[in-house]
């Protein structure tokens, strides 16, 4: 199956909009515990730092999907340059230019 970027742009909105929900809810049930609910307070704590580290994991996962654009960038750019030079003399050499 082929992801396209317009899958990834639905991915990414569906993921902000189930985000904003998450974080809504979360803020109810703050809202909801009382002032002495240290075991409460706990979970939710818990709960969040959870959160983050899921929303950490998704953000390092992407990066590492475009990695090889880091990676393979700076070799295509000089092998353009040379291809397009050679092209170029080629080109004059043969009176077309």
């Amino acid at each position: 199956m082929k992801i396209t970027g317009a899958d990834i742009n639905a991915d990414k909105r569906d993921h902000e909009d189930k985000l904003k929900r998450r974080v809504v809810a979360l803020q109810r049930r703050l809202d909801s515990l009382a002032d002495d609910d240290k075991d409460g307070l706990e979970l939710l704590r818990d709960h969040v730092e959870i959160q983050l580290n899921i929303e950490e994991l998704r953000v390092k996962f992407r990066e590492a999907d475009h990695a090889h654009w880091v990676v393979y960038g700076p070799l295509f750019l000089p092998g353009a340059a040379i291809v397009i030079t050679v092209v170029s003399f080629w080109l004059k050499y043969k009176g077309w230019i």
